[in-house]
């Protein structure tokens, strides 16, 4: 698919150095560094919403510190401590 994208000189002038430098043309590094970018974003979604899940469903999980109170081996999925 074909595009229009506005970028700063600066940025411009980069990109085409690198694409020149990797043998590439400024299509496939604006397609590689949108693809890292989008699978960037689908990682932070789902480290998101994992965090949300133990934030909400797991006990003495405390956010704040961002790690548990407790070891977390001391709790199953039930929250029934079996180890």
């Amino acid at each position: 698919m074909k595009f229009a994208i506005s970028v700063p000189d600066k940025l411009f002038q980069q990109a085409d150095s690198l694409a020149h430098q990797r043998k590439l043309s400024r299509s496939a590094l604006y397609a590689a560094a949108m693809e890292k970018y989008v699978s960037e974003s689908e990682d932070e979604q789902i480290t998101e919403a994992l965090t949300n899940h133990m934030i909400t469903q797991t006990p003495n999980w405390s956010h704040k510190s961002l790690r548990f109170r407790h070891p977390p081996c001391a709790y199953m999925m039930n929250g029934n401590p079996t180890w």
